[in-house]
């Protein structure tokens, strides 16, 4: 075989491969870090959130059930009662504190209260969100919350009593003004 090329020639041709070669691999194994850092780094933020959330709920529930093992939240409802007439005392009709006490007393131990709105106006509503062992015990709740004072008109979706045990649920008061 007849070399056309002189041996320093081949020489620099040979370090000048090897040069690209090593140069293509190092760009792709970049491009490939890259990749992967684009790819995988929402999901770690995504589960560092998630975690960070979490912790924060399992807080809040420690801190809640603290509270209950201590007994603080009769203290607080024992509170709110005595300071019940100096507001209703204070607001114009209608009155949402005159329902509260009536309300926490329609509560029996399956059903839970977790949250309360109330909106006045032309047409005076009271949203109580919450969650019931039973649907017995919801509908004897809903019962009880029609004999409030002012005679509320108890709104309770048929689809919450679907459920027959631990049944979440969300009903309207409506008040005559």
């Amino acid at each position: 075989m007849i070399n056309v090329i002189p041996d320093k020639g081949r020489a620099d041709i040979r370090k000048e491969y090897l040069f690209r070669l090593v140069t293509l691999c190092a760009s792709a194994f970049g491009l490939s870090a890259l990749i992967a850092v684009l790819v995988l780094s929402p999901l770690y933020f995504g589960e560092r959130t998630r975690r960070a959330v979490d912790e924060a709920n399992l807080a809040t529930l420690e801190a809640s059930a603290q509270r209950e093992a201590e007994g603080n939240s009769s203290q607080d409802l024992s509170r709110v009662a005595e300071e019940l007439p100096l507001l209703e005392e204070k607001l114009a009709s209608p009155r949402p504190t005159l329902f509260f006490a009536s309300l926490v007393s329609a509560q029996n131990a399956a059903v839970q209260i977790h949250q309360l709105e109330f909106t006045g106006g032309e047409s005076p509503a009271m949203r109580v969100i919450g969650n019931a062992r039973t649907r017995e015990a919801l509908t004897s709740f809903s019962r009880a919350l029609s004999g409030l004072p002012g005679k509320p008109v108890v709104d309770l979706p048929v689809s919450y009593l679907t459920k027959s045990e631990d049944a979440p649920f969300t009903l309207t008061l409506h008040f005559k003004k």
